[in-house]
């Protein structure tokens, strides 16, 4: 049997690799305050279309679910976590999010570039400046 072109399984090394990787992340993310949040893997399109324009849909996996609604798998973690900041309406700003999971883009599949893979994220929302943006390029080089 195979699988969809462009996707691929995880099997056990691959797994643990992809576990350390999570457990370093996770644990800088810890050190710099970024609250562990995982956003909804399905959004609806026009929350992503808000984003991206209406040119995202070549990029994604969307479809129509049971209810007739347009909806697509997440493509990245930034618009589920800027949906989540919004809709929280008590968050006390500056806020600060890092994300680790699974994400699907319906790219054109190449050697080692899949349609499903992992991916981190850390997000700031708020009132920045040119700290916040020091403190990413610092998290970034101690995670690294």
């Amino acid at each position: 049997m195979e699988l969809p072109r462009g996707m691929k399984d995880f099997d056990k090394d691959e797994m643990i690799k992809i576990e350390y990787v999570r457990e370093a992340f996770l644990e800088t993310a810890k050190t710099f305050g970024f609250d562990l949040m995982e956003p909804s893997p399905i959004e609806l399109l026009s929350v992503l279309e808000a984003k991206s324009g209406p040119s995202i849909r070549d990029e994604i996996y969307q479809f129509k679910d049971k209810g007739d609604r347009e909806v697509a798998l997440r493509f990245d973690f930034t618009v589920g976590l800027t949906r989540y900041a919004a809709s929280q309406k008590t968050l006390k700003l500056p806020a600060k999010f890092s994300s680790f999971g699974g994400v699907w883009r319906y790219d054109e599949p190449q050697k080692g570039r899949y349609r499903f893979f992992h991916q981190w994220n850390i997000e700031t929302f708020g009132n920045l400046n040119t700290e916040h943006d020091a403190e990413i390029i610092e998290f970034t080089s101690r995670f690294f």
